[in-house]
C-alpha cells in the first residue's frame, strides 16, 4: 500500500515582485519567520501543524514561494492560503 506523508509545493502571490522595504518589513514584522540574506536569499516561513509537524514555507523577492511538508496533497492549498494571509497582515494589509 502506498502512503503519501509529504509533499512539496510550489506557488506564486499574484502580486508585483516586492520592493526591498516590502521584503525586510515581511521578515520582520512576520510570524515565526526569519531572514539571514548572508546566509539564504529568501525569507523563511514556518507553520505548525498537529502531532509535532511543521511546514517551511521559502518566500522569494520575486513573490514566488516553495512549500515542503505538507501532509498530503489536498491540504495544499489551504496551507499556501496561510502563507498568503501572513503575508499580507506583515505588510500590513487585508
Amino acid at each position: 500500500m502506498l502512503t503519501i506523508q509529504n509533499c512539496t509545493v510550489t506557488f506564486q502571490l499574484q502580486r508585483a515582485p516586492f520592493t526591498n522595504t516590502e521584503f525586510l518589513k515581511i521578515a520582520q514584522n512576520g510570524f515565526n519567520s526569519e531572514y539571514d540574506p548572508q546566509r539564504f536569499h529568501a525569507i523563511i516561513i514556518r507553520l505548525r501543524l498537529l502531532q509535532q509537524r511543521t511546514l517551511a514555507c521559502l518566500l522569494f523577492r520575486s513573490t514566488r514561494a516553495v512549500l515542503t511538508g505538507v501532509p498530503c496533497p489536498s491540504r495544499a492549498v489551504r496551507e499556501a492560503q496561510k502563507i498568503r494571509r501572513r503575508v499580507q497582515h506583515a505588510l500590513g494589509s487585508r
